[in-house]
């Protein structure tokens, strides 16, 4: 009778200690956390300069401090997909074009990642952004939400921006995944 108490306490312990060995994820291992920065003049300049959410009054709105070729025609947007990784005050006059002054970033402990994707639709915005270390690079995984009811037959410039702890690496893939909430046949 102790033997049975005794094999069944084991077994339970067995299958605490089990569970608890099971929440870490390796996936989780590799992920970065950004720096919050939302509250800062960090925050402020990339919500005006490279905004990554859009209002409907935002939509036709073309930005010309990012991603934008003022030699084209006068200056037209950039339409393919850019991601920078920068590492210095440099790095990021260069890419710069707007009037603004540049943030201070502290770039001997921060690495910025900003970019665009070019969307099917208006409408999106990032929902979430997950940056983690792969085999041959950093992945950053931008989940864009849609949530209008009719879809406008017209592509959108997706800015995304982070700051991330510095990270030597300077290749950065990034993966997409789009979110209809108001059309489930998408």
């Amino acid at each position: 009778m102790k033997t049975r108490k005794y094999i069944g306490m084991m077994l339970v312990l067995m299958a605490l200690v089990g569970m608890t060995g099971c929440s870490s994820n390796d996936e989780n291992d590799n992920n970065i956390s950004p720096v919050d920065v939302n509250d800062g003049p960090i925050a402020a300049f990339f919500k005006t300069e490279l905004p990554e959410r859009h209002s409907d009054s935002e939509y036709y709105l073309i930005t010309r401090s990012f991603f934008f070729d003022p030699e084209t025609l006068g200056g037209v947007q950039i339409e393919e997909n850019i991601v920078c990784v920068i590492n210095s005050r440099q790095e990021l006059a260069e890419i710069y074009q707007g009037e603004k002054e540049l943030p201070e970033i502290d770039f001997d402990k921060y690495t910025l990642i900003i970019g665009q994707q070019i969307m099917p639709y208006h409408g999106f915005y990032v929902a979430q952004k997950d940056l983690s270390a792969g085999d041959n690079g950093l992945v950053l995984t931008l989940y864009a939400r849609n949530d209008d009811e009719l879809l406008s037959c017209a592509h959108q410039n997706l800015y995304f921006w982070g700051l991330y702890p510095k990270l030597s690496q300077k290749t950065v893939s990034v993966n997409v995944v789009k979110r209809y909430t108001n059309r489930p046949d998408k």
